[in-house]
């Protein structure tokens, strides 16, 4: 292919592929024939164009490097709320009690309403199942708000702000949680079944 091109051409490609590349941290192979490079800087019309090829290269690996962290960062807060579920249900059947998780205010303190779980939960042995951490109500694990922005609300449980296991496993009622971030349209859904099963699948219908 080299043989059809003027021997300039051949320089510069030369130059491009074995001397400038691997300059920009670039690999290339057959590194011996880089022993005839010029010793020498960059020229200013070198330095223009390697910072063309790098804002190409840029412009194209960003937006799917960001996308790439935000699906990370989804699926880690989706498994970490199926663990929070998995883990109140295997204590309401060790501990023979009501467990529940509900929005937090505080360290042991349920929010007295609201859908949005974007902030601190908590689950807590609940015997009377009132979503309350009353007083001898044990906390048995508190986690932490959401980061990067994301948003995680429920949606047709009985109550949205709380959701209590049975010592034998069961859920009070079923419902989904919706994990998304504002601006993209891709997430997470958790649809928990009043067996106490869950199911996580990717959405594409956030706004």
């Amino acid at each position: 292919m080299l043989a059809t091109i003027s021997s300039e051409d051949q320089r510069v490609v030369f130059f491009w592929f074995f001397c400038l590349l691997p300059e920009l941290g670039m690999h290339v192979r057959w590194p011996i024939l880089r022993r005839n490079c010029p010793q020498k800087g960059f020229t200013i019309i070198e330095l223009m164009m390697a910072l063309v090829v790098l804002g190409v290269l840029l412009t194209i690996a960003v937006p799917s490097f960001l996308q790439l962290l935000r699906s990370t960062r989804l699926t880690r807060q989706i498994n970490d709320l199926v663990a929070d579920i998995s883990l109140a249900r295997s204590e309401a059947g060790a501990r023979r009690t009501n467990v529940s998780i509900c929005i937090a205010t505080a360290a042991n303190t349920c929010a007295i309403g609201g859908s949005d779980w974007s902030g601190q939960r908590i689950i807590f042995t609940d015997p009377n199942a009132n979503g309350t951490v009353d007083t001898g109500e044990a906390v048995i694990r508190a986690t932490p708000a959401l980061d990067g922005g994301s948003v995680l609300t429920a949606a047709g449980f009985s109550s949205t702000r709380y959701m209590t296991f049975r010592p034998f496993g069961a859920a009070t009622s079923a419902g989904t949680f919706t994990l998304c971030v504002p601006g993209d349209a891709n997430g997470r859904s958790l649809s928990l079944a009043v067996t106490g099963r869950s199911l996580v699948t990717k959405i594409s219908t956030c706004s």
